[in-house]
């Protein structure tokens, strides 16, 4: 009876919101991985409708629709001017270290809807040795074991986050002055809620995402303050 109880419990925890990212995918992650997008294909075969709700994002699209003085603009990365990387045009193979993509050499001609250049282990890496290589248009190092690395995914956590978002800019808390590479293990002193001795908050804890809308966005490219967040 005791197991029978303990085996409909399992199955329902199956069934909770995010558990996917709990199981052992590498039971379903296969070798031999040739090219990044074999993972992104092996993925799809399990989560084609979160591929085409990650397609909507701006964390995919790199732009955003937005009223500014009651016009509607189409603003976000592809689209703005700042003073630490001037802009995408021109510069894409290297902005596209921080692009969940493969392959983008010119924001304008991207396929953005083709899903099988979505990378998913930039978000979803637990091994911590995922990274995009420099001026390669958002493709790892060759040398990179994705096999491993994708059998080890998982919840998106600080590091995920911050491999783009504490470095932004160019440098360590260059471009953001409140993020930066501290707060990937912080103390309670830098972080009192991601104390990694306390609350251990990762990132989307607050910044909750439906459907991988994450909530919050740069002022930088969201001047009018949408996307509001709170962390009740």
């Amino acid at each position: 009876m005791v197991s029978r109880i303990l085996i409909t419990l399992v199955s329902l925890a199956l069934l909770l919101p995010g558990s996917a990212l709990a199981v052992n995918h590498a039971k379903f992650i296969k070798g031999p991985i040739n090219e990044p997008q074999d993972v992104t294909r092996q993925c799809l075969k399990c989560h084609k409708d979160e591929a085409t709700d990650f397609m909507k994002t701006a964390h995919w699209r790199w732009s955003l629709e937005q009223k500014v003085d009651g016009k509607t603009v189409d603003r976000g990365k592809k689209n703005a001017l700042n003073n630490y990387c001037t802009s995408v045009a021109g510069n894409e193979q290297f902005c596209a270290k921080c692009h969940a993509g493969y392959g983008m050499t010119d924001a304008n001609t991207y396929d953005f809807s083709n899903a099988e250049n979505i990378d998913c282990l930039a978000c979803h890496d637990s091994t911590n040795s995922y990274t995009k290589a420099l001026n390669k248009a958002g493709y790892p190092p060759e040398d990179t074991n994705l096999l491993l690395i994708a059998q080890n995914v998982a919840k998106p956590n600080r590091d995920n986050c911050g491999i783009c978002h504490f470095f932004g800019g160019g440098g360590d808390a260059v471009k953001h002055g409140d993020l930066d590479s501290s707060m990937s293990y912080p103390e309670k002193e830098i972080d009192v809620h991601m104390d990694v001795e306390g609350n251990d908050f990762q990132c989307t804890d607050c910044h909750k995402t439906e459907s991988h809308l994450i909530a919050g966005n740069s002022l930088g490219v969201s001047p009018g303050g949408k996307s509001h967040f709170d962390c009740n």
